[in-house]
């Protein structure tokens, strides 16, 4: 009898029976399960994993009814001896997202997720997911994840992903996307947002409503998205004829709704303060709801405000947020659909997929009233 080595991802959206249903399936089709080895009893596999029978009887059974595996009353379970074709298997890895951002954007992740899930149902290829929290370095994170286990990896990270961090993947041998994240200049695999089109998006919906002094808000500029739609609504209002007051942006260490409130309320604490705002984040932009109430403010009638994401709160607010949309089920049924053609051999050469944002207009922006532009 074998001890499985099976790392459980109690944070991830995945169920912990498919996660052990996942590894052990992918240890048969690797061969480092071969047919007819021992597999520890169901309260072993308790007991070394942390989980109920329950949780354990829903993978043997499922990794049973898939013919690989077969128990033998009273001798126990073991890999069959014909098991079926090789499944593809791949991971999806979130790195670096504080707890606090994490635990935020639970819908999103949930969002991207099924879409990622619903390619790999289709193509019957085997899916896990691995969250590593803020603070793991790229490489380490790689380290984590078993090539003999994975035919392929997808990769979302909250920092910028790096030159380095490319190299780690393709040292470490396995097909990747990566989500959301580029290298200016550099051609990678990857699924793209684009950042500079919405922002330009929501700076001219406010422009062509009559503002003209547009406030910012978003996540740290390091961040490479949230530069691009700074450097989005900056073309819009140029375009315009405007610019953009560098006084009337504000950045903030992460994009949560905490730090909404803080930029916002710092924005309207000010002598003249702006009478629109381009939130960069709907979770800032909750926030930024907040920071404009308790000045005794109204949406739109006072301030008109646009969000970035449509994240499925934005129209559930009172007013309903008008936002730029982007699609994480879209960017997770993309990442993998990429992923697989890679893997297929049908794409050789590094592709970058962008997807085009949309404005989504609702009730929280309005023209300005005459001298308050």
């Amino acid at each position: 009898m074998k001890l499985l080595q099976i790392r459980l991802n109690r944070k991830s959206f995945i169920p912990l029976y498919s996660q052990i249903y996942t590894a052990i399936a992918g240890m048969v089709q690797r061969g480092q399960l071969k047919t007819g080895d021992s597999l520890p009893s169901e309260h072993q596999l308790c007991h070394h994993l942390g989980v109920s029978r329950h949780t354990v009887r829903q993978a043997l059974t499922r990794l049973g009814r898939e013919g690989l595996i077969v128990s033998q009353a009273g001798k126990g379970t073991f890999v069959a001896s014909k098991p079926p074709a090789k499944h593809l298997a791949i991971a999806l890895l979130v790195i670096g997202f504080s707890e606090q951002i994490y635990q935020s954007r639970q819908g999103v992740y949930g969002s991207l997720v099924r879409g990622v899930a619903e390619v790999t149902a289709a193509k019957d290829v085997l899916f896990n997911i691995f969250h590593f929290p803020l603070g793991s370095e790229f490489a380490a994170c790689l380290g984590s994840v078993e090539p003999t286990l994975y035919d392929g990896i997808l990769v979302r990270t909250y920092e910028n992903i790096r030159e380095e961090d490319i190299r780690a993947l393709e040292e470490l041998g396995l097909p990747y996307v990566i989500i959301k994240r580029r290298i200016p200049g550099q051609s990678i695999n990857a699924v793209l947002i684009d950042e500079v089109k919405g922002g330009f998006l929501a700076a001219d919906h406010l422009a062509g409503l009559g503002h003209r002094r547009i406030a910012v808000i978003a996540g740290p500029r390091e961040i490479q998205v949230f530069a691009d739609r700074i450097a989005g609504a900056e073309q819009a209002l140029a375009a315009r004829g405007l610019t953009l007051d560098p006084d009337l942006v504000r950045t903030a260490p992460n994009s949560i709704d905490e730090d909404g409130f803080r930029c916002a309320a710092a924005l309207l604490a000010r002598p003249s303060p702006p009478r629109a705002l381009f939130v960069a984040s709907d979770l800032m932009a909750l926030g930024a709801y907040e920071a404009i109430r308790q000045r005794g403010l109204r949406i739109p009638e006072d301030i008109s405000v646009v969000g970035f994401d449509d994240i499925e709160v934005a129209s559930r607010l009172s007013p309903p947020l008008t936002t730029i949309r982007t699609s994480y089920f879209d960017l997770g049924q993309s990442a993998t659909s990429l992923l697989l053609e890679i893997l297929a051999r049908h794409r050789p050469e590094p592709v970058e997929i962008l997807m085009e944002p949309t404005l989504v207009v609702r009730e929280s922006t309005t023209s300005p009233t005459e001298g308050e532009t």
